[in-house]
């Protein structure tokens, strides 16, 4: 993955994703060119962004939600 630093590319930036300064065309091209002219790490990020979307399927995200709303106070409108 190769896109701008916001979102889930800034969050998987390094081990899953290639981050660059959002509006920055250039870079942006840059990074895309390198990543096809390096299979190995080209299949090193798509490997490990692979392993985390499914270790973080929709099961884990409705028990990350059951446990935040498990945590939040409790509040009676009035």
């Amino acid at each position: 993955m190769v896109g701008a630093a916001t979102g889930y590319v800034a969050d998987f930036a390094g081990h899953r994703a290639v981050a660059v300064p959002p509006g920055d065309a250039e870079a942006l091209a840059s990074a895309i060119g390198s990543l096809l002219g390096d299979p190995r790490r080209r299949a090193r990020l798509a490997a490990s962004a692979r392993e985390w979307a499914f270790a973080h399927d929709a099961d884990w995200t409705a028990a990350a939600m059951e446990d935040l709303y498990a945590h939040l106070p409790l509040r009676v409108a009035r």
